[in-house]
């Protein structure tokens, strides 16, 4: 019985995490959303790394959700090559190469815990630059989306069956970054009356500020 709630769960906080891809990639495509183009791409690449090394930790169920954010990056990173913003910073390069130190770190040891954490890390600091640009420019982020992924990624702190690295470091994290994320979005929103935010140095003008336009 625990076991079927716990797949119940996964599977709905999965399908959240979809719908949150998909409303943050018709946003994009409408150019109401700006994602930063090496913040998804990292995403893209790191939640195929940390998924596997997850899975050989022994993750089951809790994995699922951080499957649906390998779907999900890859569509926002492929509309954001046109629709985004940002390039290859010292610090992107600095990202994806600690995803491929990461990588060898799990080889070289031999153990997937290695890998788990190290790609966790590599995902905590590819989130820096959407977490300024949610504080800066907080109008070209997706609210709505990043609120799903908080949902998702909290109910999915339901389906872990063993507080183990495979199965609870990478879901954690989730939980954490992505509701991070999404508090920022509504503080910002909230207090956008106050005055405006730093401008980002994005292309265009405003968007509209509704619920889903971030």
């Amino acid at each position: 019985m625990q076991a079927a709630a716990q797949a119940g769960i996964a599977i709905v906080a999965a399908l959240l995490a979809l719908a949150g891809s998909a409303w943050y990639v018709r946003d994009t495509l409408r150019g109401r959303t700006r994602p930063h183009r090496v913040t998804w791409a990292i995403y893209a690449v790191v939640g195929v790394l940390v998924v596997a090394s997850s899975w050989l930790a022994g993750g089951r169920w809790s994995l699922l959700t951080p499957l649906a954010y390998v779907v999900g990056p890859v569509a926002i990173a492929i509309a954001s090559i046109r629709y985004g913003v940002g390039g290859w910073s010292r610090s992107d390069r600095l990202c994806l190469g600690g995803a491929a130190a990461a990588t060898a770190g799990w080889l070289a040891s031999g153990d997937p815990r290695v890998g788990v954490w190290m790609h966790t890390v590599v995902d905590i600091c590819a989130t820096i630059p959407t977490l300024r640009k949610a504080w800066y420019d907080p109008r070209h982020e997706h609210r709505g989306a990043w609120t799903l992924y908080a949902l998702s990624s909290l109910l999915n702190l339901g389906s872990i069956d063993a507080w183990s690295v495979g199965a609870a470091v990478f879901p954690l994290w989730l939980a954490l970054g992505c509701s991070g994320v999404a508090a920022i979005l509504w503080w910002r929103h909230t207090g956008s009356s106050a005055g405006p935010s730093r401008p980002a140095h994005t292309p265009g003008g405003p968007s509209r500020q509704g619920f889903g336009e971030g």
